[in-house]
């Protein structure tokens, strides 16, 4: 199985979404970027997805992106949840 990387500012796009409370479940981050990416790829340009510069295109496989998954959406959600309060923490000690 190949491991498409995913684009930088795509990535932190998914990581402040992850950090945003009224977002946070990453199967509801992963449907509504498999949405705007859907919108976008029918000329929605409105929809586009940052660090792409047109609509990924469809891994025959999948259905979706090459490289998307809910589970690495998931693991890149965790990480951002965990920074963000890994910093909330240290912000309380320091004050």
């Amino acid at each position: 199985m190949r491991k498409d990387p995913l684009p930088t500012e795509f990535v932190a796009y998914i990581q402040r979404l992850a950090s945003d409370p009224r977002v946070q479940d990453p199967r509801r981050i992963f449907r509504g970027l498999l949405i705007r990416w859907c919108l976008w790829r029918d000329g929605e340009n409105s929809n586009a997805l940052p660090g792409y510069s047109t609509p990924p295109p469809e891994d025959k496989r999948t259905g979706f992106p090459a490289g998307w998954s809910q589970q690495k959406f998931a693991a890149i959600a965790k990480e951002a949840i965990g920074t963000a309060a890994i910093a909330k923490a240290r912000t309380a000690v320091l004050h």
